[in-house]
């Protein structure tokens, strides 16, 4: 029974849980999943941009449903669009195989190869095997390419042996080249790196599962291919032919549903032997000559019911498809299943035989680069130009329903309707050029002549510039690409993915490959403001930058600062003279007191003088003299003398003062100073020098007044970005903690309106 999952998982490269989405937690919608036998595998869904899981759905990590890994690679992965006020994301998600063809391989089985150049795939037929596997199978070559990676080689039931020889082609155009000369079914296990290569006539697995209408068939739609080719002219490397193997004829018959012969060319160059080219064209003509058949099939898939949950079928599954009413009873191979994840019944299928156009085939890049190098290089005649057509369409048909005309100068491919008339289509190839004509060659709606090509439409995957041949211009389906020689991709004229967003213009990118110098959001330019002044606490350096109106974003924004020593340059200067005076004074006076404490104080002194022997002296004085009244110890008398003008001697003695506390008042009146300089002219000797002092500790960085940090060392890179105002004056302040000097610079780089 067919088990309906609750959610998708992602998961990372190494395998661990990353996310789960869910229709009802994270509104998935929309989740497909489209298988393809020997194609593509791809998931897709729809989910609000606003989930926080877009975080996860990246390059780096794996998804993971329907028993199936995705990876999301593709240029366009994710589209973004609106549906009323949501805005939806769709993933394109491809199945993890896919990543081979990032790989590239250098492997060699010939012994007398053993180490070819990089790049180089020679596995020979009659080489070396690889270890169990038969010498030329297609499980050799497989197991040769996968040695070394992650994958491994499962069942490979296809037979023949062949040489696979390339260069220069990546890993997964070497596995597909194994499927084209061995043929058979790729089948794919990404969960557990496996890959199968079923043979068509030996995987025959068939459950019983049937379509029928009135039970699970809602519509159908039958294609009926009548492109038939009943004989066919095989040719491998180097024209080689059948002959040799075919009984001296070069072409294979095969008249199961027609006999009328209708012809066609098959050209392989990789194959190297007629009894391998034989063999390879007997089972491509079975299938060309008859009429195949594909069905297109809208159903319901009722598995999810109990009574039908015996029913199953996975792709490359035989299948029967029966409505009686248009006469549809056959048992296909399922070759595409198409089914909604979370509501499995809604699906649709693809079964029979696939459909391929010749517009397919000539939109092919790599064949139309061919088709140019190998029908226009220079040769001798009109053969060899018809050689290069062959070569371009190497390993195709020619089934067209026509005739050749062909004379010395011209050939000319007609077109002719069911009944051999001319339709007026054809081809004519001279030594002029090439022309193409609809109305029976009398005009040529198409021409390659020497000159180049001249035509109303020209339609091409990838397109190389042949006028100048190197290889640098390309023009891709999203527009014209110049690469430089170092493969770094220029320009883009066209468009390109910015993350989930779609881009369009013109985009000149930089040497690095990374840097955008020019695109539609506007040209990058770059400018800059600096300079270096003294600073202190109340004085910052300030810059001063304008972001003009026509900028678009700011890209980078940066500014730089160095703390340096105060700064200060010292000169002489010359007088004329001068003259200064100074006035001082105080009104009413000034009164000093000073006070003396103790319990007074002594003074002792000693002289020496001659006054003979007495005891006391008493003295006063007169107008001539003065009289003396002293004791005479000897007689102890009082003697006065009255002498007049006398001496005395007084004998050496000491005298003994005792000075009482006390205070002393001063009083200084009201009064002035004037003071008079007078400095003749003079000059002074220029000293010259440069003087530094102190380096401020902190700085703080304000922008447009908002505080963007502080720092206590250099700084070469704060970010400006988010404080910058465009179309206005922005200020950046360095301020100081102290006296100093500051050197700084302010970079912008901005996306400008062109």
């Amino acid at each position: 029974m067919l088990t309906i999952p609750e959610y998708i998982e992602i998961r990372t490269a190494a395998g661990a849980p990353a996310a789960y989405l869910s229709p009802g937690a994270d509104g998935l919608k929309d989740c497909w999943i489209d298988a393809e036998l020997n194609g593509q595998c791809t998931l897709s869904f729809a989910l609000p941009m606003t989930s926080e899981k877009w975080t996860n759905l990246t390059d780096a990590n794996r998804i993971v449903a329907g028993g199936r890994e995705f990876v999301i690679i593709k240029p366009d992965a994710v589209e973004i669009s609106r549906e009323g006020q949501k805005v939806w994301g769709k993933v394109i998600a491809q199945e993890s195989w896919v990543l081979l063809n990032k790989k590239y391989i250098t492997v060699s089985n010939d012994p007398a190869d053993p180490t070819p150049d990089w790049g180089t795939v020679k596995i020979l037929a009659d080489g070396i095997p690889f270890p169990g596997c038969t010498a030329g199978s297609a499980q050799s070559a497989l197991s040769y390419l996968l040695q070394g990676t992650e994958w491994s080689v499962g069942v490979v039931d296809v037979t023949g042996a062949y040489d696979l020889e390339t260069e220069k082609d990546h890993l997964l155009a070497n596995i597909n080249k194994v499927q084209e000369l061995w043929g058979g079914y790729f089948v794919w296990d990404n969960l557990n790196k496996v890959v199968h290569l079923r043979s068509e006539s030996d995987w025959q697995n068939y459950t019983g599962f049937h379509i029928r209408y009135a039970k699970n068939l809602k519509s159908i739609t039958r294609n009926v291919d009548y492109d038939i080719v009943t004989r066919i002219y095989p040719f491998g490397a180097d024209d080689l032919n059948i002959s040799g193997v075919n009984g001296g004829v070069i072409y294979l018959d095969n008249f199961q549903h027609t006999s009328d012969i209708r012809e066609g060319i098959y050209k392989n160059q990789d194959i190297k032997d007629a009894q391998k080219l034989k063999e390879k064209a007997t089972e491509i003509l079975n299938s060309l000559s008859r009429p195949r058949y594909n069905y297109k099939v809208n159903l319901v898939d009722l598995r999810t019911l109990p009574e039908y949950a015996h029913e199953d079928f996975t792709l490359g599954d035989l299948v029967d498809v029966i409505d009686e009413n248009i006469g549809i009873d056959v048992r296909v191979r399922l070759i595409r299943h198409k089914y909604n994840v979370f509501q499995p019944w809604e699906c649709d299928l693809e079964i029979g035989d696939p459909l391929e156009y010749l517009a397919n085939m000539i939109a092919d890049s790599k064949k139309a680069a061919e088709f140019v190098k190998d029908a226009l290089k220079p040769n001798e005649g009109i053969g060899n130009i018809l050689k290069g057509f062959i070569n371009t369409f190497a390993t195709q048909i020619n089934s067209s329903n026509g005739k050749l005309i062909w004379n010395d100068s011209t050939f000319e491919a007609v077109e002719i309707d069911g009944s051999g008339n001319p339709t007026g289509k054809r081809v004519r190839i001279t030594p002029g050029g090439i022309g193409i004509s609809t109305d029976g060659g009398q005009t040529f709606v198409t021409a390659m002549t020497g000159a180049g090509i001249m035509a109303n439409t020209v339609i091409v995957n990838s397109l190389y510039a042949l006028s100048t041949d190197d290889g640098f211009t390309k023009l891709m389906a999203s527009g014209l690409h110049v690469f430089d020689q170092n493969e770094m991709e220029r320009l883009i004229a066209g468009w390109w993915m910015d993350g989930a967003t779609k881009r369009f213009g013109l985009r000149v990118t930089a040497a690095d490959g990374t840097t955008t110098l020019l695109d539609d959001q506007g040209l990058l330019q770059t400018w800059q403001e600096g300079r270096a002044d003294n600073v202190d606490d109340s004085h910052p350096l300030i810059l001063n930058i304008y972001v003009p109106d026509e900028t678009i974003s700011i890209y980078k924004g940066l500014l730089r600062f160095k703390r340096l020593a105060f700064r200060a340059y010292e000169t002489g200067a010359s007088s004329g003279g001068s003259y200064s005076s100074t006035r001082t004074s105080n009104s009413g006076g000034s009164v000093s007191t000073v006070a003396l404490s103790g319990g007074g104080g002594y003074e002792t002194t000693t002289t020496e003088k001659d006054f003979g022997y007495f005891s006391q002296l008493f003295y006063t004085d007169t107008d001539q003299g003065h009289q003396h009244e002293y004791w005479d110890d000897p007689v102890g008398s009082n003697v006065t003398d009255y002498d007049g003008v006398h001496s005395h001697l007084v004998n050496a003695h000491g005298h003994d003062i005792y000075i009482s506390p006390h205070t002393h008042d001063i009083e200084i009146p009201s009064h002035t100073h004037n003071v008079s300089i007078n400095i003749p002219s003079h000059s002074h000797e220029i000293l010259y020098g440069i003087y530094q002092s102190s380096i401020p500790s902190t700085v703080t960085v304000k922008i447009n007044g908002t505080i963007a940090g502080s720092y206590s060392s250099d700084q070469n890179s704060i970010n400006l970005q988010p404080y910058l105002i465009i179309n206005q004056w922005n200020a950046i302040e360095l301020w100081a903690n102290g006296l100093g000097r500051i050197d700084a610079t302010a970079f912008i780089q901005a996306k400008m309106g062109v």
